[in-house]
Parts: structure tokens; C-alpha cells; sequence
């Protein structure tokens, strides 16, 4: 008798085969059949002999991730942009790409002047939200099946601007605030930082 073995590589067995364990030599050996989440079983290596050899045998499992289709794009005029895990140039139409399983998305999108985010919807009509109302980004945490992502932007009211801020060298980040020109708003308290520099005062130019 011989040792066989069944390495499964993170996989489960939903039909059992020929126990693992000792086989007698020339006994018939059947596969079991596996699965694993987010990926497809291609075979075993080595291959299953179809009788227990006079020697010991360790199957491993072989599987590819599963592959999903991904669209997004901006819904009606492009009046602003959306990029997939920070891609150059930004889009402002629609893409779509094949991703693998458990990839981490997230989506940004970045609206042209006097316009702001609308929303995020699963459909190129925006009538399916998304639930993540005006947030400037879209992230999906692990990828398990095929995702549409839409944004919209919209007109801002008269008198409203974005106000972005810049690190002009220095690092860290910080969100964009919506300003009215005709009501007084405190800037927000700096949180980059550029080494020795100490933080001096906020300006529309770098020097």
C-alpha cells in the first residue's frame, strides 16, 4: 500500500472520490470533484493515474480566477470625469474591462467647473442608485460578479464653487468643500505636511 493525497489549494470537495489516505497498489483511483469560490477548477497536477502506482501520490488541485466584466462611465453629458483605481487619462464616456475575482475598485469621480456629483447608479439610464449619494469616490471592497458603475454630475446652485486644496509639494490629502460666494466660510485647517516646512497660510498660487 501507498499513501495518496488530495491537496485541494483552499478548495472544497462536493463529491467525494477515492479517500485519501493509504491505497492498496493497482486499486482504481477516482477524482474527487472540488470547487473553490471565484475560481474554476482546470485539473490536477500531476494527473490522476487511473490505478494507484507503487509509490506515494499527492494530487494538487489547479484553478484560474474567475474573470468578470466591469462598465462604468459618466451618465449624460460629460460634464465632469471617472477613473478605475486612479487610471490615466480619466474617462468621460464609458469603459469596460475584464477584472479578476476579489479585485479591490474604487472610483472617482471628478466633475468639471460649476458642476457637481449627482449620485452613483448600476445603470446607464442613473435610475438604479448605488446608495453612496455625493461622495467624490465608489469603492467595491472584493469583486465576486459582474459590476456596472454610473455617475452623474449636475449643475451647482448660482453662486457655489469647489474649493480644492493642494499640497504644492508637500503630501497628504484632503477633500474638496462646495464654497457661496455670498456667505463667509472658514478654509479648512491644513492637513498636509512637507517635512522641516512648517504650514504658513493657504494661496490660489503656488509661490
Amino acid at each position: 500500500k501507498h499513501t495518496l493525497s488530495w491537496n485541494l489549494d483552499g478548495g472544497d470537495i462536493t463529491e467525494a472520490g477515492t479517500a485519501a489516505g493509504e491505497v492498496a497498489y493497482g486499486a482504481t483511483l477516482t477524482a474527487p470533484t472540488v470547487e473553490k469560490d471565484g475560481h474554476t477548477f482546470t485539473g490536477w497536477s500531476p494527473a490522476v493515474p487511473a490505478t494507484m502506482p507503487d509509490n506515494d501520490v499527492t494530487c494538487t488541485a489547479q484553478w484560474e480566477k474567475n474573470m468578470y466584466t466591469v462598465t462604468y462611465g459618466v451618465v449624460g453629458a460629460a460634464n465632469g470625469t471617472i477613473a478605475l483605481n486612479n487610471e490615466t487619462p480619466a474617462i468621460e464616456g464609458q469603459k469596460t474591462q475584464e477584472l479578476e475575482h476579489g479585485a479591490e475598485l474604487t472610483f472617482t469621480a471628478t466633475p468639471t467647473t460649476r458642476y457637481q456629483i449627482e449620485g452613483w447608479y448600476s445603470d446607464e439610464a442613473g435610475t438604479i442608485s448605488l446608495g453612496n449619494g455625493t461622495a467624490a469616490t465608489y469603492t467595491i471592497n472584493s469583486l465576486t460578479s459582474a459590476e456596472s458603475v454610473y455617475v452623474t454630475f449636475e449643475e451647482m446652485p448660482a453662486n457655489t464653487y469647489n474649493v480644492a486644496f493642494d499640497a504644492n509639494g508637500g503630501t497628504g490629502s484632503m477633500s474638496s468643500i462646495k464654497m457661496d460666494s455670498t456667505v463667509y466660510t472658514r478654509l479648512k485647517y491644513n492637513l498636509f505636511s512637507n517635512g522641516e516646512f512648517e504650514f504658513k497660510n493657504w494661496n490660489k498660487l503656488s509661490n
